[in-house]
């Protein structure tokens, strides 16, 4: 019995045998065009399988043991992943298996995950978003927003976002594969910087927004919660403001220099400091009548209330505060006429 090569030689061991070598059952194991026992697949592309074009032989395709219809060409076209290997036989149903050949394909997705304060893809002016990869088998990284790459972010799981826009990540995976992660939209909520307009005493801004706290040489003033507010001491202000989004912003500073009608009878002739535990009060001015003595910690808590009556050209009273604590608070002394706020420090002495 004599074997010889056919013109298929390439795909098939050598000698290949003739239709006589068949039929005494020694059949060659066709071989696929790819070698590899493994081999991956991206997504959305496509692999051809094939194996030599015998004369006389017929072929069926095989995924994952099951037969795959209609496929009985030397050749196949995969899409998806799977097990796959061909039969070839004769006519006389000699029959032979290729090797398998295992085609891996991810199609999981890549989804972003988002951080922000409002626990919504919004972001208010001066605030951020962390965006955080949460697909790990990947070769590398690179973030984009708005289709536009950016340098800043390439190989890091994730990203500090200032500015909206449509941010995603692509990926190249384990298997050489590039790879989107789902687009998440970043909205940056346009909220109006508050506009201190002064008259006389007066302060106010535009009644626009949801929340209103002005502060006095930086500290809360309690209650002084309305988009106007009343000043009570010559010195530097601002606003605090919150709109419906839930943003806050903070005016410009501006100071009361005019404020003489209120304060000057009382301001420069009080004195308010703290000694131990003991905050001291000390007016020498003509007006007699109750006199209402609060103070406040930088929070805007009240600490202490308290009312008195000044009969007097000069008062003087000493509060005691067992349970005062380290930090600065507002010291707000009223009259019948007149108002004034002192700022002092308890140290602990």
């Amino acid at each position: 019995m004599t074997c010889v090569t056919g013109p298929w030689g390439h795909n098939f061991p050598v000698p290949v045998p003739t239709e006589t070598c068949i039929e005494d059952g020694i059949r060659p194991v066709p071989l696929l065009n790819i070698t590899a026992d493994t081999v991956n697949l991206c997504p959305g592309d496509s692999l051809i399988l094939f194996t030599g074009n015998a004369p006389g032989y017929l072929f069926q395709w095989f995924k994952n043991g099951m037969q795959i219809s209609g496929q009985t060409d030397d050749s196949i076209i995969i899409t998806a992943s799977g097990i796959y290997k061909v039969r070839t036989s004769t006519t006389s149903n000699v029959t032979a298996f290729s090797p398998d050949l295992t085609v891996l394909s991810d199609t999981s997705q890549i989804t972003l995950s988002v951080f922000t304060s409002s626990s919504t893809d919004s972001i208010c002016p001066g605030d951020t978003a962390w965006l955080v990869n949460t697909y790990n088998n990947y070769s590398s990284i690179d973030w984009l927003r708005n289709d536009t790459l950016l340098p800043a972010g390439n190989g890091n799981d994730f990203f500090y976002v200032t500015q909206e826009g449509e941010y995603k990540i692509l990926l190249t995976t384990a298997g050489g594969c590039p790879k989107y992660s789902d687009s998440v939209n970043i909205i940056l909520y346009d909220t109006i910087r508050p506009l201190i307009s002064m008259n006389g005493d007066t302060l106010s801004v535009s009644p626009i927004y949801q929340a209103y706290q002005w502060y006095y040489q930086g500290m809360l003033i309690p209650g002084a919660t309305q988009n106007t507010y009343v000043t009570g001491a010559n010195g530097d202000y601002y606003l605090v403001v919150s709109d419906f989004s839930g943003c806050s912003m903070i005016s410009d500073t501006v100071t009361i220099v005019i404020v003489k009608n209120l304060n000057y009878p009382l301001s420069n002739t009080v004195i308010a400091k703290f000694y131990n535990k003991n905050l001291f009060i000390l007016m020498n001015n003509s007006e007699a009548g109750k006199i209402e003595i609060t103070l406040y910690n930088a929070n805007g808590s009240l600490i202490h209330q308290s009312f008195h009556l000044k009969n007097a050209l000069s008062f003087s009273v000493i509060i005691p505060l067992s349970k005062i604590s380290y930090g600065i608070y507002l010291i707000n002394i009223k009259t019948k006429k007149y108002s004034c706020i002192k700022k002092d420090a308890y140290l602990g002495q």
